[in-house]
């Protein structure tokens, strides 16, 4: 009989202990980063460095600087000869626009050789501004982005095709797929798909947004932006 009673009082502890355990959980893995945060900047854009760096410290977020490249200083012959462009890319897409590119692929093969190899990478241009509770918002984001299949997550956006919230299905909460879109300030890369869209974006034809769309990734989108170019 004292077997019996102990059993009874371990599975009511169990009972009375487990949702308490489960919020304790929750709130750790939601208030602990899990991704490594690098803001995009030229040399020149000093005034753009220092209004987001005051931003992110606002948030008690710790970010590496990665140094933007400058589409003034390139030259299209020269990048197409080291097979850094296409021999054919858009009218369009000009020096400024390749030296754009380039930066963000530039954040991404310094996230693949230095960035914690566990840890999301999660990129922003120097001139995005952040909405009120950006944290708060993004740790909610990135704990919703564990139970949902992608590869990249726009953290704000803008949509390019007409009426697409119609078409566009909810995920999570906060997630939702997302349609041909144009990046509004920044973005998450899954860890585990960074060498695949590194291996998309070998030589560039045109911006990353045409990679992230072109049918190989996974793209999903925060409903609400919670930043702002």
């Amino acid at each position: 009989m004292e077997f019996y009673t102990k059993v009874k009082v371990l599975i009511i502890l169990f009972i009375i202990m487990f949702p308490i355990m489960r919020y304790i959980y929750n709130f750790y893995i939601k208030k602990s980063n899990t991704y490594d945060v690098y803001v995009i900047n030229m040399k020149k854009d000093k005034k753009r460095l220092k209004k987001i760096t005051e931003q992110l410290n606002e948030s008690g977020i710790k970010f590496k600087k990665v140094l933007g490249v400058d589409g003034k200083t390139l030259h299209k012959d020269i990048l197409k000869k080291n097979k850094m462009i296409k021999e054919k890319t858009p009218d369009d897409f000009t020096l400024p626009k390749i030296g754009c590119s380039l930066s963000h692929k530039k954040t991404w093969i310094h996230a693949y050789k230095h960035g914690n190899k566990y840890n999301d990478i999660l990129v922003i241009d120097d001139n995005a501004i952040l909405r009120p509770g950006f944290k708060e918002k993004l740790n909610d984001l990135v704990y919703e982005l564990r139970g949902v299949k992608y590869d990249i997550c726009y953290l704000g956006r803008k949509p390019l095709v007409k009426d697409n919230k119609k078409h566009e299905k909810s995920l999570s909460n906060n997630v939702e797929k997302a349609l041909k879109s144009e990046m509004g300030g920044g973005y998450i890369i899954n860890r585990n798909s960074l060498v695949r869209v590194l291996d998309n974006y070998k030589i560039i034809d045109d911006k990353p947004d045409k990679m992230f769309h072109s049918g190989k990734l996974e793209v999903v989108s925060s409903k609400d932006n919670i930043l702002d170019k």
